[in-house]
């Protein structure tokens, strides 16, 4: 597929997305939520005709692009605007919503696919993390017009940002043993361990190295070098190391967030923040419409008739 055929497509699911926003504000109803449905319905009409993009992103392709292009805007953007004193002060809650508390959700998914639907444990175990780390957009979106109180706003956010980690570390091991590897216990939890921990650390280093630069720069290089702290911590951390790219992006997010008030001037800050909302703003609306895009309507046909 050629590069300008491609452009041509996202240009206008960007503008489509546009609209879907005025329509969800105008009902009062999650974006994300008309995004995805929006997605679907338009792959319904087209039938078998999908898009060029959409057809390139089928299988392990969408997951890539998820992961490298999507997720480091997502969580970058996050951590950058969560305050950092209310995350270190509850995060004792968020460690353990984060893991034991998906651990939980996980097994009881996991035990009810097995007993229920006669699926192997393993696959079940396997689906359940995927499903237990869920997105809390739509549920910050109503929190934040309610007005909750801001300990709660923290916890979810919080827990969001570091089940992703765990969740993907967990499937990496129980996808070794779907497979038919073996996987110690032990060793299990010390990868957990090494590829959480590993990964914080990482984006630690560079989102503080990152932080002492801040004064020498403008707003327009500020906001280029925040981007290409996202996106490095991530890549740095996955692909040369080993370890959590989400960790990495998350703790060089919080550096930043903590220390830019005091190492950066308020143009800068504005510009850094202005640039990374319109970025998720962009990532959340493509992200939605492809995973519209991508659900099969006549493989659900099929399967309700069975």
């Amino acid at each position: 597929m050629e590069l300008s055929e491609s452009l041509l497509e996202i240009s206008l699911l960007l503008v489509g997305a546009v609209f879907i926003g005025i329509v969800s504000r105008r009902f009062r109803i999650p974006v994300t939520v008309v995004l995805a449905v929006g997605g679907f319905l338009v792959a319904w009409a087209a039938g078998d005709e999908a898009l060029p993009l959409v057809e390139s992103l089928y299988g392990e392709q969408f997951a890539e692009t998820v992961v490298n292009l999507f997720l480091p805007i997502l969580i970058f953007e996050a951590t950058i605007n969560l305050s950092t004193r209310d995350f270190l002060r509850n995060l004792g809650p968020i460690l353990v919503l984060a893991t034991v508390a998906l651990a939980i959700s996980a097994t009881l998914v996991g035990f009810s696919l097995h007993w229920g639907l006669g699926i192997s444990l393993a696959s079940a175990m396997l689906f359940g993390v995927l499903i237990s780390a869920t997105d809390p957009v739509a549920v910050l979106a109503v929190f934040k017009n309610l007005g909750v109180p801001r300990r709660l706003l923290t916890l979810v956010e919080g827990e969001s940002l570091m089940n992703d980690g765990v969740a993907i570390v967990g499937y990496s091991v129980l996808l070794q043993v779907a497979l038919g590897d073996s996987v110690g216990y032990v060793e299990g939890m010390v990868d957990l361990v090494t590829v959480f921990v590993g990964g914080a650390l990482i984006g630690a280093g560079i989102g503080l190295v990152s932080a002492l630069v801040l004064p020498m720069l403008d707003r327009l290089s500020a906001a280029t070098l925040s981007l290409g702290v996202a996106y490095g911590s991530f890549v740095l951390a996955d692909a040369v190391f080993g370890v959590s790219g989400v960790m990495a992006t998350a703790a060089a997010g919080l550096i930043i967030g903590a220390l830019a008030p005091s190492r950066a001037s308020a143009s800068v800050r504005n510009t850094v923040m202005s640039l990374w909302d319109a970025l998720a703003y962009i990532a959340n609306a493509l992200l939605f419409l492809f995973v519209g895009l991508l659900i099969n309507p006549t493989l659900i046909g099929d399967n309700l008739d069975a």
